[in-house]
């Protein structure tokens, strides 16, 4: 990301695949995140934080309130290959 020091929590999640999830969405709207702060063990179970730029922090949001519904079973599908192509599991 272009200035790490701009970093803002956006939310917490319960794990890596409700991560990847938001990041996707996120992807698709335009808005970059960071997943995983420099400098700290990355681990796939536990709770796990999303942070974005402080600019787009409200527009991340805003997203994410409107999605409070969740998603259908053909978004969470579509997601979860979108999210499988960009970290392939390893063999």
């Amino acid at each position: 990301m272009p200035d790490d020091d701009n970093l803002q929590v956006l939310t917490t999640v319960a794990d890596e695949f409700q991560q990847r999830l938001i990041a996707g969405r996120l992807a698709e709207a335009g808005i970059r995140c960071m997943l995983t702060p420099r400098g700290l063990k990355r681990s796939i179970s536990g709770p796990k934080n999303i942070y974005v730029q402080a600019a787009d922090l409200e527009r991340a949001r805003a997203l994410l309130k409107e999605d409070e519904g969740g998603f259908d079973e053909a978004e969470l599908a579509r997601l979860s290959e979108a999210a499988g192509k960009q970290n392939p599991a390893e063999p």
